[in-house]
């Protein structure tokens, strides 16, 4: 699916690019995904300018600043985080690799998106491609709630 290889890739040029600039300390990353309408302009004259606008990228970022707020307690790490609809939009195989929080446990709500229930995220970005460590989670946070 062109999602997960999304996120796959996303991480090997961010790994390739990050390694050329031998910065003296780590460097992370975070992900909001959503599922929505995308238009775009882009002129066929003149300067060139790629304009992309509609509700998906607003929530995506919506769900991106959540995971700053959420998890800055946490040691710093990269994580990726999905919508509810974009998470069931990924295979099985791939679902396994998220964890589940049900945000009627929290005080947090999703900006702009009212009905968002549950988030899912990747807590590690390695464990996105294969496995280089061993402390990667075996069982979604709440899996009764999938």
């Amino acid at each position: 699916m062109s999602e997960e290889r999304a996120f796959e890739d996303f991480q090997r040029i961010f790994e390739e690019e990050f390694a050329k600039l031998d910065y003296p300390r780590p460097v992370y990353f975070g992900i909001g995904m959503a599922l929505g309408d995308i238009k775009g302009f882009y002129p066929e004259m003149g300067t060139r300018e790629y304009d992309l606008f509609g509700n998906s990228i607003i929530l995506a970022t919506r769900y991106e600043a959540l995971l700053k707020e959420l998890f800055k307690s946490r040691d710093k790490t990269s994580m990726i985080i999905v919508q509810e609809r974009f998470f069931f939009s990924l295979t099985e195989e791939y679902r396994i690799k998220f964890e589940c929080l049900d945000l009627y446990m929290t005080d947090f709500k999703v900006r702009d998106d009212p009905s968002a229930e549950r988030i899912y995220f990747i807590p590690n970005h390695q464990s996105l491609l294969k496995p280089r460590i061993s402390s990667l989670p075996s069982q979604p946070l709440n899996p009764s709630r999938r």
